[in-house]
């Protein structure tokens, strides 16, 4: 198969340790400051090397005022790697007793909170035999219209998928398409893929009164064609997993990005192992790795469902600008009151964030947030059509797009293009078999002003 063989032998653009090196690299520039911040980030995570590197820095002066106490818990609890035991030897010896007496009780609470032994119970994702029963309110689907293979693919030969998520809402109706993955990356599968989950009808119990999140593959497969890897590709996906058990962090994580694709159900490679090796990865600062993570967390994916644990790593991702992980923080924070918001923004602040670092979902539903305030500048209604034009670029005017862009061209003062706009939704959605009460309010906003 083309798909597969150019996924197995794609040259991912990662460094599996992006933050350690950076804070290498300061470091090396003598950037103290920030290479200190950044190497005590990941000593929190449990990190072996920048806690020993946190260690240095305290023992030296270097970013920080000098404290051998803190110099020594550091190093003690990071001493079992390699040769680090030296440097709590070095420091030992420069403690008078009393100060030893306090350097070992502060060891003893940074061995509870950051050893490595530890974060993985306090952050990782923790394994259990049977999936948690789920609390969502049931759903089901009642009508699932078949995408169309795009003429240009099919006559190129071209095979792919579609991971999307999007949300389903009260009366059955779907919206908020958000493309995890699209392979490949031309956007002709994904608009195959929208076009169709966009008249999916869903059948819902009475205790569902918020937007519920749906995650579907639509897979693009010529007939006849075998989901069978060749012997090379084989011989390529053994070397990884050979690689990855060894301790390859950049092989982990190349792992987990192919079995969040397709290698979920060949089963060589089980669902635990590789949120550990996830784990791994985001130990070493990588946001995407963090962002995967929570998301596995927070739903309980091969691991017990921690929703807090989960939010937490995705906003970890989100305050360094994952887009991906941005937009979910948007999600998880909207729809679930009951977990801690420990970044202190409101939703809306992340769905901002996303929508300027280019996520196409993110800047439709925030220039819904512009066309909703009470009072709009013409910089904000500039910002909303520019959001809008890119998104039905990328994608094409769906039904969404039309409601939120009637409700703009409303603001705009232009009722002719606001009044057309909401007809065309009002159209599309009774075609779709929406409920169509919220479109008609809109339309009666609009004529009355």
């Amino acid at each position: 198969m083309k798909i597969l063989f150019l996924i197995l032998t794609l040259v991912l653009a990662f460094n599996s340790q992006a933050d350690f090196i950076s804070a290498q690299k300061n470091y090396y520039d003598k950037n103290y400051d920030d290479a200190f911040k950044e190497f005590m980030v990941l000593a929190k995570f449990g990190n072996i090397k920048s806690q020993h590197n946190v260690a240095v820095m305290l023992l030296k002066g270097q970013g920080v005022k000098a404290n051998l106490i803190k110099a020594y818990a550091w190093s003690k609890i990071s001493d079992s790697f390699g040769n680090y035991a030296s440097l709590t030897h070095a420091i030992t010896k420069q403690l008078s007793p009393e100060q030893l007496i306090k350097a070992n009780k502060l060891t003893d609470r940074y061995f509870d909170l950051y050893a490595q032994i530890n974060s993985k119970v306090l952050l990782g994702p923790i394994s259990e035999k049977a999936k948690s029963k789920s609390t969502r309110p049931l759903f089901k689907i009642t009508y699932r219209e078949a995408p169309k293979y795009p003429r240009k693919m099919a006559l190129k030969g071209i095979q792919g998928w579609v991971d999307i998520l999007f949300n389903v809402y009260p009366d059955g109706s779907v919206k908020d398409f958000h493309i995890i993955n699209e392979i490949p990356s031309e956007g002709l599968f994904a608009k195959s893929a929208i076009k169709s989950i966009e008249h999916y009808r869903f059948s819902l119990s009475d205790d569902m009164h918020e937007p519920i999140s749906v995650t579907t593959r639509i897979n693009f497969k010529m007939f006849g064609d075998s989901n069978e890897l060749s012997k090379k590709q084989q011989k390529h996906l053994d070397g990884l997993i050979s690689r990855a058990k060894k301790g390859d962090l950049e092989a982990q994580y190349s792992y987990a990005i192919l079995f969040d694709t397709f290698l979920e159900k060949k089963g060589e490679i089980s669902g635990k192992q590789v949120n550990q090796w996830l784990f791994n990865v985001a130990q070493n600062g990588v946001t995407d790795a963090q962002y995967r993570l929570g998301k596995n967390i927070y739903f309980g994916e091969a691991c017990k469902v921690e929703k807090q644990k989960g939010l937490d790593w995705i906003m970890r991702a989100a305050q360094i600008g994952n887009a991906d992980a941005e937009y979910m923080a948007y999600q998880m924070l909207s729809s679930n009151k009951d977990i801690i918001n420990q970044s202190n923004q409101k939703p809306e602040y992340w769905l901002h964030q996303a929508a300027k670092n280019g996520l196409n979902i993110a800047q439709i539903k925030f220039a819904g947030v512009i066309a909703n305030l009470p009072n709009t500048t013409p910089q904000q209604l500039a910002i909303a059509e520019l959001y809008l034009d890119a998104y039905q670029k990328k994608f094409y005017k769906t039904i969404q797009w039309y409601q939120i862009n009637a409700m703009v061209q409303n603001k705009l003062k232009k009722p002719a293009k606001a009044l057309k706009s909401i007809k065309t939704a009002i159209k599309l959605a009774k075609k779709a078999k929406w409920n169509l009460s919220e479109l008609e309010q809109q339309k009666e906003l609009i004529q009355s002003s």
